[in-house]
């Protein structure tokens, strides 16, 4: 079968491949694919602390995350917000990380520049 892009005609079984999908099961718990922790120190003394951990359920092939804030981190007293997030791809979980990053960013700009 042959594809037409542009002008030109692509053979498009000579470069394509079928994907290798895991086999899916009965059990549906999340194995843990990434990790990340962000920290900063404000300036009066405080650490904000902020963990993604992105979860991929195989029974399904889906994606989950659970993200922790905490404003004012101590090792003996985490007391922080957690939230749980659903993503349908592993393109959706690689957009929201940018975005978290991005507002680190901003925010460790607003406090230490400003």
């Amino acid at each position: 079968m042959d594809a037409v892009v542009g002008m030109c005609a692509v053979q498009v079984q000579k470069y394509a491949r079928a994907l290798v999908r895991p086999q899916l099961t009965g059990d549906s718990s999340p194995v843990v694919v990434e990790e990340y922790m962000f920290e900063t120190e404000r300036r009066d003394g405080r650490v904000n602390m902020s963990r993604l951990v992105i979860m991929q359920r195989l029974s399904d092939e889906s994606y989950l995350g659970t993200l922790y804030v905490d404003r004012d981190f101590k090792d003996s007293d985490p007391k922080g917000n957690a939230c749980r997030l659903v993503f349908a791809t592993y393109l959706l979980v690689l957009l929201w990380r940018i975005t978290v990053q991005v507002e680190q960013l901003v925010q460790y700009v607003t406090v230490y520049v400003s």
